[in-house]
């Protein structure tokens, strides 16, 4: 099965009515995470990035293993300095979701909103979410 990555997010960003959609892969190499791919980036501060696992937006979805609904900045439980790419890319409002192969969370799919929002019932994400997950087995991980 061939997933393409950019219209997957074309798809998605549709489905779920989101401002940026990104991908945070683990970089074993590095021990740290690092945002790959990004749509409708602002800037591309993202790609710099390395967050330590448990640490941001993208290392903590990983070390919980569960997804993190986010509908305010007023929910953040740390300062907006610890979440990086939320505030590069001006998100209020956001989804992430652990990217797993084989029952581990190797990745971390964030759907941001730059302004506040009622976030979409899980149903919309959850087919997008399976398809990237196996994207990420044959295609990133191989």
């Amino acid at each position: 099965m061939m997933i393409h990555i950019n219209e997957l997010f074309k798809e998605l960003q549709m489905a779920s009515n989101a401002d940026f959609l990104a991908i945070a892969l683990m970089n074993h190499d590095i021990g740290k995470i690092k945002w790959m791919y990004a749509h409708n980036a602002l800037n591309e501060k993202y790609k710099a990035m390395e967050i330590s696992y448990g640490r941001g937006v993208a290392g903590r979805v990983m070390q919980v293993g569960t997804a993190w609904l986010c509908s305010s900045k007023k929910e953040w439980p740390q300062k907006p300095s610890e979440y990086p790419i939320l505030m590069s890319e001006k998100i209020e409002s956001f989804v992430a979701i652990p990217l797993e192969t084989y029952r581990f969370p190797i990745g971390v799919l964030l759907i941001g909103y730059r302004k506040e929002v009622i976030l979409p019932e899980r149903k919309v994400f959850e087919p997008y979410v399976k398809q990237l997950d196996q994207w990420i087995r044959e295609e990133v991980k191989g």
